[in-house]
């Protein structure tokens, strides 16, 4: 859905409401997720990834997840204004906590393929 992060309209690829959040929504009451995914492609500018990467640090977002599908990498974002980063690739383990602290994998599960149909 449409959120707005200090102003600045954004669609993250994924983002976590809690149920309080979204009941709030249906009333038209802007919420920032604690937890952001971005999915990187090849097309994206840097400009406006660090751009979004501001506005989720303003607005308090508490962990973002950047995808990079083509070097099978997630960059984990989280602490004092997003300021700790970890690489995640192969068995690591990439986790959203504190925003959701259930919500962990290994970076090799984001990027598995279904098995291909005969």
């Amino acid at each position: 859905g449409d959120i707005f992060f200090c102003g600045n309209h954004r669609r993250p690829d994924v983002s976590y409401l809690t149920d309080e959040q979204i009941a709030r929504t249906a009333y038209g009451e802007n919420q920032v997720p604690s937890f952001v995914i971005e999915v990187i492609s090849k097309k994206d500018q840097m400009d406006l990834v660090h751009e979004k990467m501001d506005n989720s640090r303003a607005s308090g977002v508490a962990v973002v997840w950047h995808i990079f599908p083509l070097r099978e990498q997630v960059y984990v974002y989280r602490g004092p204004n997003l300021s700790q980063m970890t690489v995640c690739t192969g068995e690591a383990i990439c986790s959203a906590a504190p925003a959701l602290p259930d919500f962990e994998m290994a970076a090799n599960i984001v990027f598995q393929k279904p098995p291909k149909p005969a």
